[in-house]
This record gives structure tokens, C-alpha cells and sequence, in this order.
């Protein structure tokens, strides 16, 4: 993911600053599974405020939906896909005009991979749990 930032050493600065911002309103998005999701955030042309105040609002909103409680849905999945609905919306700003074509199409590519692994993992849970269940 941080090969597509211009400059190595201001991404890598970029995403722990995220990192740390993520982690003082106790989300941690260094995990295993939302690592990539913390790259490709980091890549946006947001203010890292904005972006962590997005994720988390996003989380607490998908939380009180029906299908997204602490019984159907692990944190970490909901992480994800928070991140990738988050990243999904400043793509738009990015197809705009933000960003260049090739940034902007190597990002999209990527949310769109992004998504297509929650629906990935998703189904594996749902049929993990199908199967412990029998």
C-alpha cells in the first residue's frame, strides 16, 4: 500500500501518526486484518483527524444497526469495513479531481479488493458458524 505514496518517508510518518490517532480513541486498526485498511486510509488527501473521527462514527453508527451487534459481527470485521466505507466516500472527492488519475484509479482498485475480502471473510464466518452449529 505505501509504495503508491509519493513520499516514502512522509507516508510512513503519515500512517503511524494515524496509528497513534487511532489508537488514543481505542481502535486499533494494526491488526492482522485491518493493517491494509490503515495503509490505504493513510493514502487519502484528509486530514488524519477527519479521517479517524470518519472510521469511528462510522463503527458506533454500524454497531446500533441490526446485523452489526457484538453477536454478528467481530470488531476487527467491522473495523474494515468502517475503514473501507470511509475510504470508498473520499474516493469520490479523489475521482473529482483531487488526486491523479493513476493514484486515483490504483486507490479505487484497491477499496474495491478491500471489499471484495470483507465479503470474503464474511461469508467464511457465516459458514464457519453454520457448520459449528450442525
Amino acid at each position: 500500500m505505501l509504495v503508491l505514496g509519493e513520499e516514502a518517508l512522509e507516508t510512513v510518518a503519515r500512517v503511524l501518526a494515524l496509528r497513534d490517532e487511532f489508537r488514543t480513541r481505542g481502535i486499533r486498526l494494526d491488526k492482522e486484518y485491518t493493517l491494509s485498511s490503515l495503509g490505504v486510509l493513510s493514502l487519502l488527501p484528509c486530514n488524519k483527524d477527519t479521517i479517524v473521527t470518519d472510521v469511528s462514527e462510522t463503527y458506533e453508527f454500524l454497531r446500533t444497526k441490526k446485523g452489526f451487534g457484538n453477536w454478528s459481527i467481530a470488531k476487527q470485521e467491522l473495523l474494515l469495513l468502517s475503514a473501507a466505507l470511509v475510504a470508498f466516500k473520499n474516493v469520490d472527492d479523489v475521482r473529482n479531481g483531487i488526486l491523479t488519475t493513476m493514484l486515483s484509479t490504483s486507490i479505487t482498485n484497491i477499496v474495491i479488493a478491500q471489499q471484495t475480502a470483507i465479503a470474503v471473510a464474511a461469508a467464511s464466518s457465516a459458514a464457519a458458524a453454520d457448520s459449528s452449529s450442525n
